[in-house]
């Protein structure tokens, strides 16, 4: 199932927009429903990042090292299931 969304923007990235649309052969729909797809990902990446952060350094796990050593420890594990919250 697919929604309309009505949105506005200025001159400028209306002819930014144009000139992907162009250069590519895709749609400015598709330039655009793959943008906000990206930026939304990225979002919910920020919001786990921010959930997350402070219950690892709770438990002293303070960089890609300590989460490293963590999978090297409970390789049948992933890392969501190392950190138990407390």
């Amino acid at each position: 199932m697919s929604k309309t969304i009505t949105i506005r923007i200025d001159d400028e990235l209306a002819e930014m927009l144009g000139h992907v649309a162009d250069g590519t052969g895709r749609s400015k729909s598709e330039i655009m429903r793959d943008a906000l797809k990206r930026r939304l990902s990225l979002e919910l990446l920020d919001l786990a990042r921010k959930k997350l952060v402070p219950l690892a350094q709770r438990q002293g796990v303070y960089t890609d090292e300590d989460i490293f050593e963590l999978v090297k420890r409970n390789p049948e594990s992933g890392v969501l299931e190392c950190l138990e919250p407390e």
